[in-house]
């Protein structure tokens, strides 16, 4: 739309399901998603940007370092999901607070290697503590 803001259309969000007896893809919403980017992350000190989800509650906040051919990456994202059988009866809900911290080396181009740590979902808003947790490697 602009340098500093876009718009991200996804036409499905699908996964694998590989239930015992069940496998197929499964298709679940579509999204709009509009990112702001407030410093650039080659030509300033620290790129940053925030999005937010229109098709549900999520906001995120993105900043970047470059040094060379090593990225350093940090993500924070506040979202909350209302789940159930039908719309009249969305009573599962869970919070997310998902962070996400990552760092990538250019071997060689286009070539990169990386490692990503994720921490933080909530199982319910009400007062639980549950994490999951991930570390992997790209």
């Amino acid at each position: 739309m602009t340098n500093r803001l876009q718009l991200a259309v996804y036409l499905v969000d699908w996964r694998w399901s590989d239930e015992p007896g069940e496998k197929k893809v499964k298709c679940e919403h579509t999204g709009v998603e509009v990112i702001y980017r407030w410093s650039n992350r080659i030509t300033d000190i620290l790129g940053s940007a925030v999005d937010g989800e229109v098709m549900k509650w999520a906001g995120k906040l993105h900043l970047q370092k470059n040094l060379g051919r090593v990225t350093l990456i940090y993500n924070a994202t506040v979202e909350a999901v209302w789940d159930g059988s039908t719309l009249g009866k969305l009573n599962e809900r869970c919070g997310e607070l998902p962070q996400t911290i990552g760092v990538s080396c250019e071997m060689n181009a286009p070539v990169n290697l990386g490692l990503d740590f994720f921490r933080g979902r909530f199982a319910e808003l009400r007062g639980s503590r549950e994490f999951d947790h991930f570390c992997g490697a790209e």
